[in-house]
């Protein structure tokens, strides 16, 4: 689903994470459902529609768009034009009706996105750069000792580790469609019945997976390092000769086992016995003229070349235990955010929590849609580090769901102050009073007053940029620091900040960064609720 939905994307230009959109997804309660992926595509204010068509009226829908089938526990399918659509014919057995159509934006307004997507761009480049200077390490020292013998085996030691590479990333979950499509393409043909076997499991912790990448790394490393650096190969081709003629066997065994006792085929082993093949003849030449001399062997030599295969086996299977650990955080990651992320949890929590009095005032700073089924009031600060973190977290919820969160200020007053270093507190709200109140724009204004506080945090900065006269000492501004000082004292706040969320304080379970997640099916339980005490109002009034 997540593999579908980011091929979708990518086509319509949108710039997305690959690993941000594959967590979501997979995190999400209702993985795997279209609920999933209309509440990503919503958390990244992608504009999108699902809705339920007939078949006939498919070819005058505009393409691209996905279509929901109910098998493997729900999936998505990619239809890019008129021939994917024909392609899926087979399929719409199990269609239920539902299409999800997407829009173009370049404008993601979730910032942990753009942060996800800038590390994948810096892990790429770092990675083309790895790439670039380990193929300069292995070809240049080369050059100096190049035959078409030499370029034959170092292009099959090359050929077998990225081959390996691919089978212990199929190991581990990593996949990629053009090995997918090459693995499975056929009615014979299925790479992961042959990997996950037990027969794939050579000794102990050890699979085929390992010994392929394991073997043809160290070949790289002794034909890329080594042989350039040494005066005399003899003693080194003739052990790379003797683990070849070792695996003769193997590639017997494989072919055996894949056509006779498991009747299908591992494509990527198919691969792998072609390149042992392959390195069995060219060693074979080479003994033939004479490269090769049994008689010549150089005991350190020897054991530097055992040292080496150690070694990169080590390194190996270290690399692949820190992979799966990695892989297994990240899964139980997923699992508990899945019930994390559950609105019917999150209420239950949130319903033990301590109640707060969040009746309006007269005047009230807000960031949002007042009619918003989602309140949040947040106690805050206007000197704590905390709060500004908080308020940047919760103006990006108002930034992300606009219709669906309301944030409440309530400000800490801090003393008086004096005429040239009036309170903070007070000189934020006369400001408010007088210049944003009652105006245009009130919430997007009132965001940007409180932004620009929490970035100067300062005073005298403030004043400069924010200037008013004579209005410190009205009646209405003291009259309305009192209420947000009282409503402090009355409601016990002994820590900033503090938030309540339609007047429940935020169980301690959670951040309020937890609410991007929660915010669509939260918004439709408090939706659903006041609908229920209304109608229980209604009720008890006609009685």
């Amino acid at each position: 689903m997540e593999q579908a939905v980011l091929k979708y994307l990518k086509l319509l230009n949108i710039p997305v994470s690959k690993g941000y959109i594959e967590k979501l997804i997979a995190s999400h309660p209702n993985n795997p459902s279209l609920l999933s992926v209309a509440d990503t595509l919503e958390r990244l204010g992608i504009p999108h529609v699902a809705v339920r068509v007939k078949q006939e009226d498919l070819e005058h829908i505009p393409f691209p768009y996905m279509l929901h089938f109910d098998k493997h526990g729900g999936e998505l399918a990619f239809v890019k034009d008129q021939e994917d659509l024909k392609a899926r014919e087979s399929d719409f057995k199990h269609w239920n009706g539902v299409l999800l159509r997407a829009e173009s934006t370049g404008a993601i307004v979730d910032k942990e996105n753009h942060k996800h997507l800038s590390e994948e761009k810096f892990l790429k480049v770092t990675l083309g750069v790895f790439l670039g200077a380990v193929t300069v390490l292995l070809f240049l020292p080369s050059m100096q000792v190049l035959s078409w013998l030499y370029a034959s085996l170092l292009i099959s030691a090359l050929g077998g580790t990225v081959t390996g590479y691919l089978l212990l990333a199929k190991e581990l979950g990593i996949s990629y469609r053009a090995v997918e499509a090459f693995c499975n393409t056929g009615t014979r043909a299925n790479c992961d019945r042959i990997l996950k076997s037990e027969d794939a499991r050579l000794f102990g912790r050890i699979t085929f997976s390992d010994a392929v990448i394991i073997y043809f790394a160290f070949q790289l490393v002794i034909l890329g390092f080594l042989i350039p650096l040494l005066e005399s190969a003899a003693t080194v081709l003739l052990a790379l000769a003797a683990m070849s003629l070792l695996a003769l066997p193997v590639v017997i065994y494989s072919i055996w086992y894949q056509g006779v006792k498991a009747k299908t085929w591992c494509r990527l082993c198919l691969v792998v016995d072609g390149v042992l093949i392959i390195q069995l003849v060219l060693f074979g030449y080479m003994s033939s003229q004479g490269l090769i001399q049994p008689g010549k062997v150089d005991a350190l030599l020897l054991l530097l070349f055992g040292a080496l295969f150690l070694a990169t086996g080590a390194s190996v299977l270290l690399v692949k235990t820190e992979l799966e650990k990695a892989n297994r955080s990240r899964q139980a990651e997923v699992n508990a955010n899945r019930i994390k992320n559950s609105p019917e949890v999150f209420l239950h929590q949130l319903q033990q929590s301590r109640r707060a009095d969040i009746t309006p005032f007269k005047h009230e700073i807000r960031v949002g849609n007042v009619e918003a089924p989602i309140q949040i009031t947040m106690a805050a600060n206007l000197f704590c580090h905390p709060c500004k973190v908080g308020f940047g977290k919760i103006s990006q919820l108002v930034a992300i769901y606009p219709e669906k969160v309301c944030i409440t200020f309530r400000l800490l007053t801090i003393g008086r102050g004096n005429g040239q270093r009036p309170a903070a507190s007070r000189y934020l709200l006369a400001w408010w009073f007088y210049n944003i109140q009652g105006e245009n724009k009130v919430s997007a204004r009132t965001n940007d007053l409180i932004k620009d506080w929490y970035e100067i945090m300062n005073i005298i900065g403030f004043k400069k940029k924010y200037p008013i006269e004579d209005k410190l000492d009205d009646q209405a501004v003291e009259e309305l620091e009192s209420k947000h000082s009282e409503w402090m004292e009355r409601q016990k706040i002994n820590k900033t900040p503090t938030y309540f969320i339609n007047g429940y304080e935020l169980p301690g379970f959670y951040s309020i960064g937890d609410l991007t997640d929660l915010v669509p099916g939260l918004a439709e339980s408090f939706s659903l609720i006041e609908k229920n005490e209304r109608s229980f109002t209604v009720i008890n009034y006609i009685e």
